[in-house]
This record gives structure tokens, C-alpha cells and sequence, in this order.
């Protein structure tokens, strides 16, 4: 899936109901959620940590209980902070 990892991922049959990405490895993966998150204006919510977003106007759209530890993320690197440090 990258150059150095891949991750399985479901629900790219699914429009419009998000995704799934779990068993990731390596380090691109996470600037590939990024992408992908941005792309398809997605939320990233992993599992155990605050919601993750790449844009700060969708701090507004989420519900209360998520926003309020939201994280906003501009690369992969940040997502990735934002996980292993959760």
C-alpha cells in the first residue's frame, strides 16, 4: 500500500460512509489518512484518542463530546503525534 507499510482498509465500496483503516504499518500511512481525511472531508477518529481533524472549521460540526479534545492535524507527522501520544 506505501513504500514502506500498508494498512488494510474497508468500506471504499461504501460511498459516503467513511472508512476504516486498521493493521497500519510504517510511516506514510499517516500522511495517506491525512490525505484521504482532507480529499473526503473526513473526520479522523482513532480509536482511544480525540477525534483528529485537517481543517479547524470541522471543530464546529462535531458533536459536543468530541469537540472539545479535537486535534487538528496538517500532515502525517501530526497525526502520528497525535495518536502515539494520546
Amino acid at each position: 500500500m506505501t513504500a514502506d507499510g500498508e494498512g488494510d482498509i474497508y468500506g471504499l465500496d461504501d460511498n459516503d460512509q467513511g472508512l476504516v483503516i486498521n493493521h497500519a504499518t510504517g510511516r506514510q500511512i499517516w500522511q495517506l489518512i491525512v490525505d484521504v481525511a482532507r480529499a473526503a472531508g473526513y473526520a479522523v477518529l482513532p480509536v482511544g484518542c480525540p477525534v483528529c481533524v485537517v481543517d479547524e472549521v470541522m471543530i464546529g460540526h462535531l458533536p459536543d463530546q468530541l469537540r472539545q479534545n479535537a486535534v487538528l492535524v496538517r500532515d502525517g507527522g501530526d497525526l502520528e503525534r497525535a495518536v502515539v501520544n494520546a
